[in-house]
């Protein structure tokens, strides 16, 4: 079973989706959620965020930081992404 941090805002946005996925399938991550005085003091820690910016997820130590490619990691753990044959 794989680590998942999900570090984001208290709001929907872009990380909505991706709770709500695995939310849905039972997958266990942990939801990291950031006040916007936080993020102003963090943002350029490109150790937390490589890209200056989030949604960023962190699954067993690797980090992904396109909100594309969470949802679409999401949705593939999850079941609901369709596979091409």
């Amino acid at each position: 079973m794989s680590n998942i941090r999900l570090t984001y805002f208290s709001i929907p946005g872009r990380a909505g989706p991706v709770r709500l996925a695995f939310a849905i399938a039972g997958i266990p991550f942990e939801d990291i959620r950031l006040t916007f005085a936080e993020w102003g003091a963090a943002r350029n820690n490109l150790e937390l965020y490589p890209q200056g910016s989030v949604p960023v997820m962190d699954v067993d130590g690797k980090k992904i930081c396109d909100s594309a490619a969470i949802f679409e990691y999401a949705a593939a753990r999850a079941g609901s992404f369709p596979r091409i044959p």
